[in-house]
């Protein structure tokens, strides 16, 4: 009985000493390409379970499943046809404000960056 307490005490003393564990590491939303997505519909569709579609693809259960809605709600219907176009699969358009530069003004830039690398402020200045 001694022991037991022993360790009790032993182990409230270690707890109030020890620091709390960090906060779980969040990660940022993935983006997946369209051929991937195409891929977990076309293997959904013929009835693979969804631990082999995440060994094959990476995607998660749940990100499967709102691929699969996604593409029903852009018009995917299985029973009419299985093929997958890329009007089920591409990106919607992002939010936020556009760019202000045009092509040629971003192809400029990259220009000069990549000219001289270790040229500094002079380099892409001129």
């Amino acid at each position: 009985m001694t022991v037991t307490r022993r360790m009790r005490e032993r182990q409230a003393r270690r707890s109030s000493i020890l620091p709390p564990p960090p906060p779980p590491i969040k990660k940022p939303h993935a983006k997946h390409d369209p051929a991937t997505r195409a891929q977990a519909i076309a293997l959904h569709t013929e009835g693979v379970p969804n631990s082999r579609i995440r060994e094959a693809t990476g995607l998660g259960r749940s990100t499967i499943k709102d691929i699969v809605k996604e593409a029903k709600a852009r018009g995917y219907d299985p029973e009419v046809s299985k093929t997958v176009t890329m009007a089920h699969v591409i990106d919607k358009p992002r939010s936020g404000r556009p760019c202000k530069g045009d092509e040629e003004t971003q192809q400029v830039i990259i220009e000069k960056v990549t000219l001289n690398r270790y040229g500094g402020r002079r380099a892409v200045n001129r």
